[in-house]
């Protein structure tokens, strides 16, 4: 039995998907990654610590996190993912400036 899920091939895809968030205007302090799994977890932060953080037109989102610690917190749009969901807060696409 697995302890840490890790899907390196989801981790890029939604790190992918937040860089285009991004480029389309939605600020990275309202935007949420969040997972299933712990593992994962640690594997999105080290890719986007690797890809994004040092990026200025990218940085970090407002959260990764498993979904245990955050099932309170609403989300605007939230596209499918197979463990792991990507959303935003802001309520309006195309983002409001």
């Amino acid at each position: 039995m697995l302890c840490c899920a890790q899907n390196l091939g989801e981790a890029e895809y939604l790190v992918s998907v937040y860089q285009y968030m991004r480029l389309l205007g939605y600020p990275a302090h309202k935007i949420s990654i969040l997972t299933t799994y712990n593992g994962q977890k640690a594997l999105l932060r080290d890719v986007i610590e690797r890809r994004c953080a040092q990026h200025p037109a990218f940085g970090r989102p407002a959260k990764v996190g498993a979904v245990g610690g955050l099932e309170h917190q609403c989300a605007a749009n939230v596209p499918p993912g197979a463990g792991s969901t990507l959303h935003c807060s802001c309520g309006s696409f195309p983002p409001a400036a």
